[in-house]
C-alpha cells in the first residue's frame, strides 16, 4: 500500500502543467494584479476573460499550482485581435449556442485553426457579441449568423366525415292501463286510523319498544294467534299508537300447570323484563337469589332474563 502511494506522488510530479499552445503576439498589460488568498489562475482567467495559458506565458508561471499571496502578475490584452488587418480571413460575431466545434464545421476550417487564429479566445466562455477570427475565406453558402430554424408547416389534419343522421323513429304510443276497481289499504293506515279493527278480544295500543313477540308473551298468547287476529299487520312496521287485536285465551290453549309450579308454594307474582333488565338486576330489585329465580322460572335461560317482555315468576322470600 505505501509502495503504490509513493509511485502515485511520483507520476503526479512528472505530470506535466498546462502551458500555452504559442507564444502569444502583441499584447499589452491592461492591469498589474496582486494575489490574494483563494486565487487561482482559473478563476482570474475567468473574471478578465483571459486564457489560463496566456497567463502563464506572460508572467512565465511554470506552476500553476503555486502561486504566492501578494504576487503581482500581468493581465494581457492581445492588440492583433482588435486590429482586421491581423486577422488572415474574415470576422465572426458570436451568437448564441456558438462553440468553436460549430463554428469550424460551419466554415470548413480545422479547430486547431481557429484556436490559433484566435490566441486569447477562451473556448469555454465564449462572449455573445465578440468578434472571433476565423481563417480562410468565407463561404458564399455560410450565413453571417445563425438564423432559427424554420418550424416545418404541422399538416393538418382531414376534415371529419359528417355522418348521416337517420330520421327519427316515431315513439310508441303506450297503451293505457286501466286503472284498479278498489284501492288495497296499507296495513299501516288501517292499523293507525282512527277507525278500531274488528276484534273479539281486546285492543292493545303499540308502546315505544314493543314488538309483536314481547306482546305476544305478555298476553300469554302464541305468536300465530296474534298475527292471525291481525291478517293486515306488517310485523317489520309497528307504529307506536297502533291498536292490535289481542285474541282470548282459550282454556285448551292455555299452558297447563306444571309439576313444579303446584309443588312450589313460595310464588307470590309475576314480573314481565323490560329494556334494560338482566337476571342480577331483577334478583337485587326483588331481593332474591338467583337460585332461587332460577328454580321458579325452570323453562327460562340467562338471555330471558335480558328479552324484554319476558314474563318471569318472583317468588316469596
Amino acid at each position: 500500500m505505501r509502495g503504490d502511494l509513493i509511485v502515485m506522488i511520483q507520476d503526479r510530479q512528472q505530470a506535466p502543467f498546462p502551458t500555452a499552445p504559442a507564444a502569444p503576439r502583441d499584447y499589452v498589460c491592461t492591469e498589474m494584479y496582486t494575489i490574494q488568498a483563494g486565487d487561482t489562475l482559473y478563476s482570474i482567467s475567468q473574471r478578465y476573460n483571459v486564457p489560463v495559458s496566456l497567463l502563464m506565458q506572460v508572467n512565465n508561471i511554470a506552476n500553476p499550482y503555486c502561486l504566492k499571496i501578494g504576487q503581482r502578475i500581468c493581465i494581457p490584452r492581445i492588440e492583433a485581435a482588435q486590429n482586421d488587418n491581423s486577422c488572415s480571413g474574415f470576422f465572426h460575431t458570436i451568437a448564441p449556442g456558438d462553440t468553436p466545434y460549430l463554428l469550424a464545421k460551419r466554415y470548413g476550417v480545422s479547430l486547431e485553426a481557429i484556436l490559433e487564429a484566435n490566441p486569447s479566445m477562451n473556448p469555454y466562455n465564449l462572449m455573445i457579441g465578440a468578434q472571433i477570427c476565423i481563417p480562410g475565406t468565407r463561404p458564399e453558402s455560410a450565413p453571417m449568423t445563425p438564423s432559427p430554424p424554420t418550424p416545418s408547416p404541422v399538416p393538418q389534419a382531414p376534415a371529419p366525415m359528417s355522418i348521416p343522421t337517420p330520421p327519427p323513429m316515431p315513439a310508441p304510443t303506450p297503451t293505457p292501463v286501466p286503472a284498479p276497481s278498489h284501492t288495497i289499504p296499507s296495513p299501516s293506515s288501517i292499523q293507525s286510523g282512527s277507525e278500531e279493527p274488528e276484534c273479539q278480544g281486546t285492543l292493545y295500543t303499540v308502546m315505544e319498544g314493543d314488538t309483536l313477540y314481547m306482546i305476544a308473551k305478555k298476553h300469554e298468547i302464541s305468536l300465530n294467534a296474534l298475527m292471525e287476529a291481525n291478517p293486515s299487520l306488517d310485523p317489520y312496521n309497528l307504529e307506536i299508537g297502533m291498536k292490535l287485536c289481542i285474541p282470548q285465551r282459550s282454556e285448551s290453549s292455555s299452558p297447563a300447570p306444571s309439576a313444579t309450579h303446584e309443588e312450589n308454594h313460595e310464588r307470590e307474582d309475576f314480573y314481565y323484563v323490560r329494556v334494560g333488565d338482566n337476571m342480577d338486576k331483577i334478583c337485587s330489585r326483588f331481593r332474591v337469589l338467583p337460585r332461587n329465580l332460577m328454580k321458579a322460572n325452570p323453562n327460562l335461560t340467562v338471555m330471558d332474563y335480558s328479552t324484554p317482555g319476558t314474563k318471569v315468576c318472583i317468588p316469596s322470600r
